[in-house]
Parts: structure tokens; sequence; C-alpha cells
């Protein structure tokens, strides 16, 4: 993910093997839709974290509001 926030690489993917290491019993569209998924989230956390003031992807120890909020 850093590589990609920095430009350094142009994506970040999700592959089958590894949806269907883990989930044995899908079949093998379930296991397609879930990579497809995994790979549309990844894209959408990439873009927010293009826009978001927080650090904690260059300073992992940084507090975050996203995910140091605590209810």
């Amino acid at each position: 993910m850093y590589d990609i926030v920095e430009g350094q690489s142009s994506e970040l993917s999700c592959k089958v093997g590894y949806v269907r290491d883990y989930c044995h019993s899908n079949s093998k569209q379930e296991n397609s839709d879930l990579t497809n998924l995994a790979q549309q989230a990844i894209s959408e956390l990439l873009d927010d974290c293009n826009e978001c003031p927080n650090v904690c992807l260059f300073e992992p120890g940084a507090y975050c509001e996203f995910f140091d909020r605590v209810d």
C-alpha cells in the first residue's frame, strides 16, 4: 500500500488462490466475487489514504482518529 501511495507501484492485488486457501467450501464464482470485492475495497482504502491528513501509513506509531478511536 505504501508503494502505491508513493507512486512506486500501480496496483495491489488480491489473488483467488488466497481466498480459496481459507474458504474451502466456496464455489469458484464465490471466490472470484470475494476477490473482486477485496480488490475494490483496497482501491477505495488507498483513495482515502491519499486524502487523509493523518500520517499512519508513513509513521505507524502515530495517532490516527480513523484507527485509534475508542468508544
